[in-house]
């Protein structure tokens, strides 16, 4: 598969340290709609609403998850919406509350 530069750009840049996504990325994968898809479907973790010392670090939590929703969906788009979905892997995957995948 082709991940245009601007695509893979906004990934890396949505999860910086997430080594297993960048290479997908890098090699083609069609792995990468599997972790996207993974990754954002979590909310923010009730632990780091507690954990937050301001409306505006919630918030902040709250754009980037609506952020990485929005490059799942861009995904969807570029490799034909919701059939794909039915070619992912079934095996679960579980991410952690940065969305990165374990």
């Amino acid at each position: 598969m082709y991940y245009p530069d601007d695509f893979k750009g906004k990934a890396k840049a949505l999860y910086p340290y997430w080594t297993l996504l960048h290479e997908a990325l890098d090699q083609g994968s069609p792995r990468v709609g599997e972790l996207l898809s993974t990754a954002w479907s979590k909310g923010i973790a009730f632990d780091a609403i507690l954990k937050a010392t301001s409306l505006e670090e919630i918030q902040n939590k709250a754009r980037t998850g609506i952020a990485r929703q929005a490059l799942f969906s861009e995904w969807l788009d570029m490799f034909g919406g919701e059939a794909n979905l039915k070619n992912l892997p079934s095996k679960e995957l579980k991410s952690d509350e940065e969305g990165i995948v374990t």
